[in-house]
């Protein structure tokens, strides 16, 4: 007597396949289980959500600044539209942009920030992000990522709405 052959699921008790039960075999194949997620913190943070996700973009070099623009293949000029000194980055438009500076000194100087010579010159928007994750003083990591949202927001009023660009006024 033959019989016919059939398929068989061995990961599941009913023997049955799922995608469902696939998709978890694969990833616990390649073990992203194991994978401690440095960025997971940012979800636990007393902001809004949308500054959430932009800060979540901000630190995954997401956000469509105009050097990451030009790598995916748009042809605009790269350059930073508030200097115009530098290729507009994460760390330029965030750190080292000239028109940004002084909104950084002004937080250390009031002590408003409880950071450790926050204009370091070797020190990159990651580090800055990582010293304020770990001060002593938790509420500085979100008064940072005010500071960030405001001057996203801030650039984007001077690209689309040709607004006078004034970073201190992100302070207030």
């Amino acid at each position: 007597m033959a019989h016919e052959d059939t398929y068989c699921w061995g990961l599941t008790g009913s023997r049955t396949f799922s995608t469902r039960f696939a998709t978890w075999a694969a990833h616990k194949s390649f073990g992203y289980n194991d994978v401690a997620w440095s960025f997971k913190w940012i979800w636990q943070l007393n902001i809004m959500p949308k500054m959430k996700i932009f800060l979540w973009q901000m630190l995954h070099n997401a956000l469509p600044l105009r050097g990451a623009l030009v790598k995916r293949g748009m042809t605009i000029n790269p350059a930073c539209p508030l200097c115009m000194n530098d290729i507009e980055s994460n760390d330029h438009l965030f750190w080292e942009c000239p028109s940004i500076k002084e909104m950084w000194r002004l937080p250390q100087q009031h002590k408003w920030l409880h950071l450790l010579d926050i204009q370091d010159g070797s020190m990159c928007l990651e580090d800055l992000v990582l010293r304020c994750k770990q001060s002593r003083n938790k509420e500085d990591i979100v008064k940072v990522a005010n500071l960030f949202w405001h001057i996203w927001k801030e650039r984007n009023a001077f690209i689309f709405q040709h607004e006078i660009f004034r970073p201190l006024r992100t302070l207030i």
